[in-house]
């Protein structure tokens, strides 16, 4: 069995990420609504997989290495 890990969104990232759906909402809520269950798919495999994220460059200049980013296009 797999290790699994727990993810925790950080206050920060919860805004960004309803920041970003409002301002795609504008646009297209068909769009707005895709995009966000992207993320969210993809964020649910973080539990199993956590480390295929890189270290978010700026926190290892201050060497932190306890937070990572998900980079999901567009």
């Amino acid at each position: 069995m797999e290790k699994s890990f727990k993810v925790l969104w950080t206050k920060t990232a919860q805004s960004d990420l309803d920041e970003i759906i409002e301002y795609i909402a504008i646009d297209s809520i068909d769009r707005a609504l895709a995009i966000f269950a992207k993320i969210k798919e993809a964020c649910e495999t973080l539990n199993l997989h956590p480390f295929r994220c890189r270290i978010m460059p700026e926190l290892l200049d201050i060497d932190i290495h306890s937070y990572r980013e998900l980079i999901i296009k567009p």
